[in-house]
């Protein structure tokens, strides 16, 4: 595998995956939510599912902008580990250790709540076939 891909590319296709996992989430949350809230107060206890839905009641936008922050903290996880590889002056590998980890394991919840909800739920697609393979390579 080392011939076509190497560690360097790996850390530089995180910040890329992020991005193509979060278009799904915002393409898909506040549609998602209008169609199913619903169904979120019939399969969880009504605490729960207020807090789901007050959670989730936000616009495209406002849920995009959430993403943007998110991403400051990928991208920076992504040069410190660049660093860390080239000896350079910023260099952490364990930000982006954790941040990869957090990640990884954010996938699972998407999992969890399609076949929870038996249906497909934002961020369940790419949870399978980008953030997934891509946790297990690196």
């Amino acid at each position: 595998m080392d011939l076509w891909i190497n560690v360097q590319t790996l850390i530089w296709l995180f910040p890329i995956l992020f991005i193509f996992h979060d278009f799904e989430e915002i393409i898909m949350v506040e549609n998602w939510l209008n169609k199913n809230r619903h169904e979120v107060y019939k399969r969880l206890p009504q605490k729960l599912a207020d807090r789901v839905v007050k959670q989730f009641s936000m616009s495209t936008a406002q849920f995009a902008f959430a993403v943007l922050i998110i991403f400051l903290f990928v991208s920076s996880s992504t040069i410190m580990a660049n660093q860390y590889l080239t000896h350079g002056a910023f260099a952490n590998i364990y930000f982006f250790t954790a941040v990869t980890l957090t990640f990884f394991i954010h996938a699972f919840t998407h999992i969890g709540q399609a076949i929870f909800f038996r249906s497909i739920t934002p961020g369940a697609i790419t949870s399978l076939i980008i953030i997934l393979p891509y946790s297990l390579v690196l």
